[in-house]
This record gives structure tokens, sequence and C-alpha cells, in this order.
């Protein structure tokens, strides 16, 4: 049962728990998406009112993200508090084990642990879903940047491979400057096309007064051509759109139905695929051990009183992460079964929470 003491460490637990998911969104939405975005603004012409939608899309991935981080930095920040405020001495000379402190810590864990799930399982997916296809249809609008300075333009192929390159010096509405367009879809030979002027179309870029110039394999100029009159049609594409669901916009019941359905057609997965498909089950519940290891940290004898917060949790997340990280990889090259690759970090999280409470308790 929920006693008095429990209500008011949870209460600030939940102060903090919303301070830190509010600081590291913030972090890494700068850090991160903002400027994603801001490069597609620039790149495709992506109008604002589209790029803010695209970007609140990203909101509720961010956030499933940070939950793990504002409860570990919640879990510190309190234990820490009220250690050195003696309170969690007096709770203790009262008879309280070290391991019923921890109970608050845990409810919040797991709370977390259960909003980070649902985050990740349920509105992220639809998020990734609805962001792709808004993406798509602004690009196809074929659209200029927001700005009339110059920008570049970069046109893929199917493998990712550089096909055109397009440079336009500026512009004024769909009225085009300088611009120059090296081709290198021909392995053999390079095109180089140099226009005075030109004009933005939905359907085609229209280039007046073109120069057009045949590099050859050796780096000699073969031929050299002018026109008037230049049609670039289809130039800028959206990218193509994946026949299936991508595992990014699945759940994990749904990604399992579909690695499950795709095996019995004899489709071979690689390792990624499976440890993707468990990470979408791991990775939430990364908020109870995170915050088991917390309580013992911020919690020290009265003789060496210190202040653990922000930067701690920036150290044990940096360790966390690195600790996923290199299992992935175990996992992706087939050194660790998905689903101990996926749990790894947990595990060993786990266990060294488990050290420090054996410790912090014969200490205390």
């Amino acid at each position: 049962m929920m006693t008095l003491l429990d209500r008011y460490i949870i209460k600030r637990l939940l102060d903090y728990l919303f301070l830190g998911i509010v600081i590291f969104t913030l972090v890494l939405f700068f850090s991160n998406a903002l400027l994603d975005f801001m490069k597609d603004l620039q790149h495709y012409g992506i109008s604002w009112d589209i790029a803010a939608t695209l970007i609140g899309l990203q909101i509720p991935r961010i956030v499933a993200v940070v939950i793990p981080m504002g409860a570990l930095l919640a879990t510190l920040m309190v234990y820490n508090t009220l250690n050195n405020q003696f309170e969690l001495i007096s709770m203790r000379m009262s008879g309280i084990s070290l391991y019923r402190l921890a109970v608050p810590a845990i409810i919040i864990g797991i709370a977390a642990s259960g909003a980070a799930y649902l985050l990740h399982d349920y509105v992220v997916p639809k998020c990734y879903t609805y962001s792709r296809a808004l993406k798509t249809y602004a690009i196809d609008q074929q659209n200029l940047p927001a700005t009339n300075e110059n920008f570049i333009y970069k046109q893929f192929d199917q493998n990712q491979q550089l096909k055109r390159l397009l440079y336009i010096s500026h512009f004024h509405k769909k009225h085009l400057g300088y611009t120059t367009m090296v081709d290198l879809t021909n392995p053999k030979t390079l095109q180089v096309i140099q226009a005075h002027s030109g004009l933005w179309g939905q359907s085609a870029i229209e280039l007046s007064d073109a120069d057009i110039y045949t590099v050859s394999s050796t780096q000699k100029v073969s031929n050299t051509t002018r026109a008037d009159h230049l049609q670039l049609q289809h130039f800028i594409q959206p990218p193509p759109v994946p026949k299936e669901y991508l595992p990014k916009e699945l759940s994990f019941w749904g990604m399992r139905a579909w690695l499950e359905k795709g095996i019995k057609k004899g489709h071979k997965f690689a390792p990624s695929v499976f440890v993707t498909l468990w990470e979408k089950l791991m990775v939430p519940l990364s908020s109870i051990p995170l915050v088991l290891v917390a309580v013992p940290l911020a919690v020290t004898p009265p003789r060496k009183l210190s202040n653990i917060g922000f930067l701690a949790s920036i150290l044990i997340l940096f360790f966390y992460y690195l600790i996923q990280h290199i299992s992935v990889q175990l996992g992706n090259s087939h050194f660790l079964p998905p689903l101990l690759a996926a749990s790894l970090p947990l595990i060993i999280i786990s266990g060294v929470a488990i050290v420090l409470f054996q410790r912090k308790n014969q200490v205390l």
C-alpha cells in the first residue's frame, strides 16, 4: 500500500521527470531534428506550414527517447537532494531500508517505461508513416526554397549514388539566375550544363542560353553544344515510396507478424532486422534499470555528502548507450542472439544496480 512518504517522493520525482523530459527534448530537438528539417526546407522548398507539421510529427519520437533520460535525472536529483538534506538519513534511522526507499523510484520507472512503450509502439510508427507521406507530397510539389539565396540540389539513384547536381546562384519567384548542372548518369562521360537564366516549373526546369559540355573519361572536353532552350523533365523527384511498411513504421507485434509472414514465404532477413524487433520492446524498459542504478548512486554517507545531478546522469547515459551500441553491433554481426543483443544493456545496468544496492545498504 502506498504510504504518505511514497506519495511525497513520487510527487517530487514527477516534477523533476517533466523537467528532465523538457530539457532533453529541447537538446535533441535543436541538435538533430531541427537541423534536418532546415536542410529539407532549403533542399526541397518545403513550405513553412508543412515543415512545422513535419517537426511536430518528430516530437513523439524524441519524447519516447528522452523519457528514460528524464527518469534517471529525476531519480538522481530527488534522492540526492533528500540525502543532502538528511531526510533519507532520518528515514533510515526510523528503520526504513534502502530497498523500501527505492519503491517510489521503481513506480516512476515502471510508469515511464509504460509511457515510453506506448509512444514507441503506437504513436511513433504512425508519426513515421504520416511524416513520410507528407514529405513525399511536399517534395512532389516541386517548390523552390523559402529564401532567394543560392542552393544546391543533389539527385540520387536507387542505390543512393549521386546522379545529378544542380546549382542555382539566385532566383526570384520562379525565375532562375545563373544555373549549373552536372550530370553523372552516364558512367563513361560527364555532362555539364551552364545556363544564364531559367524558369522553375511544376513538371520541368526550363533553362535558357545553355552551354552543354561533355567530358570524356580522359577528362577532355569531347563535345560542346549550345541550346537556346532546354527542358529538364521531372528533375525534382520525391524519394521512392516503399511497397511495404518500413520496420520503424511498425509496432513490435506488427513487425513480428510481418517477419513471420516473410519467413513462411521463404524470405531471409538480416540479423539487424531481428535486433530492431527486440529493441522495440527492450528500449522502453530501460527506465527501470536506470532509476534502480540512480538510487544508490544518489545516496551517500553523512560524511561524504555530494551533489549528484545532471552531469552524473549524462555520464550514466553515455555508458548505457555505449553498451547498447556495442551490443547491437554484436547482434548484427551474429556474435550475439538478437534477443540477448537487445536486452544486454538492461542486464548489465540491472547487475550494476544490484551490486550498488548491496554495498550502499551495508554502508549506511
